[in-house]
């Protein structure tokens, strides 16, 4: 017997895309953008109905928490209900638990939604498919719920369905955590796992276990392409597990190493390299993020005369953006280069520019070593908290940073950002008088 399904996870519906807002997108490609999620979950479903499988898995995340209203549910379950006869099979993940979702609509026929309160087990006769699984009660699951799941039902192949970081993933909180060895004495034949966002074979077979990751990536930390695993099974046996891309715009990070860079020249050069990357794109937009760094000669420059630096950057990228045929946005420019130390002791330390030069060359960041820093700290927090909340947003040049006025780590970013451009405009004005 041969049957086909897709494992799919985190599709996050109607989550926005961070690192737009500030951004000039054209009305069709701002839409496009915008509703990314919903056309991502579109092309799985497209190609669910092309490609006839025979049904669908979804590992949790459907939504990106509580709808604004019900125009988000209805949209998921249009789309579920335009599969027609093609079963689906869902268990509720942390960002659409029980106690989370107050809005609440009658699944489509053809959709089975296993239940938060204990493992579930459906059976698909005409295939001989057993599939287990369970919802989320709450948003934060911290028990193991996979050692509660059943065993193998037997003389079918039995498919597990769980929203779990497994033993740990980088970047994702620790929910309903468990080893392979609990997914591998169940003697199951698949287990299709959700919440970590980056595709992953954890294991090609018996059992084969797989993250799906998400439909569509939605801010740096998701970059390169993303979709659903189809799973082809043929005499109780995995044939093939192969990715399939169903998202509508893709996000890079281009780190850019300009260490021993001497000239602009050499900046575009090595730019013109890094963005060449993106041609893994398949032709979809792409959201860039580039990072300046390394020791480089060229540091001074770019900390001093930010502004100029940015808008000649993204200059550029629309140059290449012609060139290589493509849809290329930049979601931020972070410069995190540094002078050569060569640099910096070499001025001449003979006057007070000079001296206040040297001063700066204090450890990066200890408050007890800047006369007035705490008071000052202390004098804007106190300012800060009257008027905002003590999480708040600040302006960037491309995009929009969360902060915390009480958090020490974001006060030290600020102070070792304003030492660097501090120094860097002092080394520039004592080159300069010294020509």
């Amino acid at each position: 017997m041969r049957f086909r399904f897709i494992h799919a996870a985190d599709i996050h519906l109607d989550s926005p895309l961070r690192g737009l807002s500030s951004l000039n997108l054209e009305d069709d490609l701002g839409d496009q953008f915008r509703g990314a999620t919903r056309k991502a979950f579109v092309n799985l479903i497209d190609f669910a109905l092309e490609e006839k499988v025979d049904f669908v898995v979804l590992a949790g995340d459907l939504y990106d928490g509580d709808w604004k209203d019900y125009s988000t549910g209805l949209f998921f379950h249009k789309q579920i209900a335009r599969l027609g006869k093609i079963m689906v099979y869902v268990v509720a993940g942390n960002h659409d638990a029980a106690n989370k979702m107050t809005k609440k609509l009658t699944p489509p026929q053809n959709m089975k939604l296993f239940s938060h309160k204990k493992p579930q087990t459906f059976l698909l006769e005409e295939h001989k498919v057993a599939l287990h699984g369970q919802s989320y009660p709450e948003r934060s699951v911290t028990d193991n719920l996979a050692l509660k799941y059943p065993a193998a039902k037997r003389d079918y192949f039995n498919i597990g369905l769980l929203h779990t970081s497994l033993d740990g993933r980088e970047g994702h909180a620790n929910y309903a955590p468990c080893s392979l060895d609990d997914l591998c004495t169940k003697g199951y034949d698949y287990w299709a796992l959700g919440h970590v966002h980056t595709r992953e074979v954890v294991r090609p077979s018996d059992p084969a276990v797989v993250f799906s990751g998400c439909l569509q990536g939605r801010h740096i930390r998701e970059e390169g392409a993303k979709g659903a695993t189809l799973v082809t099974v043929e005499d109780e046996n995995i044939m093939a597990l192969e990715p399939k891309h169903f998202d509508v715009l893709r996000w890079f990070l281009c780190r850019i190493d300009l260490s021993g860079s001497v000239s602009p020249e050499d900046l575009f050069e090595r730019l013109d390299h890094g963005i060449s990357l993106t041609e893994k794109a398949d032709g979809r937009p792409v959201m860039v993020r580039i990072e300046l760094v390394g020791e480089s000669t060229l540091a001074a420059q770019l900390l001093s005369h930010a502004e100029r630096w940015e808008a000649e950057i993204r200059s550029r990228l629309e140059e290449m953006s012609s060139h290589l045929g493509l849809s290329i946005w930049v979601e931020k420019i972070k410069n995190e280069t540094s002078m050569p130390q060569q640099q910096i002791t070499s001025a001449a330390y003979d006057d007070a520019l000079s001296h206040l030069l040297k001063a700066v060359q204090s450890p990066e960041y200890n408050v007890d070593a800047i006369p007035g820093l705490q008071e000052k700290i202390t004098e804007l927090r106190g300012k800060l908290r009257k008027k905002l909340p003590r999480s708040f947003y600040i302006p960037n040049a491309s995009n929009m940073e969360s902060m915390s006025i009480d958090d020490e780590s974001h006060i030290a970013d600020m102070v070792i950002k304003g030492k660097k451009m501090l120094k860097a405009v002092l080394l520039e004005k004592e080159n300069s008088l010294e020509d």
